[in-house]
């Protein structure tokens, strides 16, 4: 899973000199719910790349990092 989180912060940065900082934001925004959705559903120490603190808190975090990035990029201005 590690490696899948590399390769999509991989894509972002693509993304971002490709097509821009709002098509970037989008992406990470949408894996960083994706992340999320995966970490509640598999329980314990699963999946490896992304299990650091109990499953709470990691979905709150990522939920929490989902929106906030959904929001400024899409933001006026960017």
């Amino acid at each position: 899973m590690l490696t899948v989180v590399t390769c999509a912060l991989l894509a972002t940065a693509g993304l971002a000199v490709t097509l821009g900082a709002a098509a970037a934001g989008g992406f990470l925004s949408g894996f960083c719910a994706l992340a999320a959705v995966v970490r509640g559903v598999l329980r314990g120490r699963r999946p490896p790349g992304l299990a650091v603190r109990s499953t709470v808190t990691d979905v709150t975090v990522l939920l929490a990092l989902a929106v906030a990035i959904g929001v400024l990029s899409f933001s006026p201005g960017v």
